[in-house]
């Protein structure tokens, strides 16, 4: 039988994958919300159990996984992340922002800047680099906030364009 509160992410991050986790731990943090509030009207305290997310992802869609992180970050429920295989690009990112990060051995991590494409108008591009600016900051405090990781270290990253 699978633990009710196991969650995976294991494929890439898009609308499609994210959603469904998103719904997830939307639910159990309202069943969790309801347990703790029957629990109170009796004297008792309920104790969340965490939330696990099993990630192994190439990475994805920036927005989809800042929605993801959203939602971590919201959970009242903890949330662990346990990462195996690969955990790259917004897959690495996922993986800190838990309130606690378990990994097996042998998982591949990396991290990289943003990755963009455009085509338009010069004024669309100028936008574009703006938005694309705006986003790799807040990947960089995320993962400095999260990490032992330090923004010197990412600017090297950035600068060499490292992965």
């Amino acid at each position: 039988t699978q633990d009710p509160r196991s969650i995976w992410l294991s494929n890439e991050i898009y609308p499609d994958t994210v959603a469904p986790i998103v719904q997830e731990i939307t639910n159990i943090n309202y069943q969790d919300d309801l347990e703790e509030k029957r629990a109170a009207l009796s004297g008792q305290t309920y104790v969340r159990h965490p939330i696990k997310l099993y990630i192994s992802s190439y990475g994805g869609s920036v927005y989809d996984g800042l929605g993801l992180v959203g939602a971590i970050q919201s959970s009242k429920t903890p949330i662990h992340t346990i990462s195996f295989g690969k955990v790259m690009s917004m897959g690495f990112l996922l993986s800190v922002v838990a309130s606690k990060r378990i990994t097996y051995p042998h998982t591949s991590y990396m991290v990289h800047s943003l990755s963009i494409v455009f085509f338009g108008k010069f004024g669309s591009l100028v936008e574009s680099v703006q938005e694309d600016a705006r986003l790799q900051k807040k990947i960089d405090d995320l993962i400095t906030a999260n990490t032992f990781i330090k923004q010197p270290q990412l600017a090297e990253v950035h600068s060499k364009k490292l992965d």
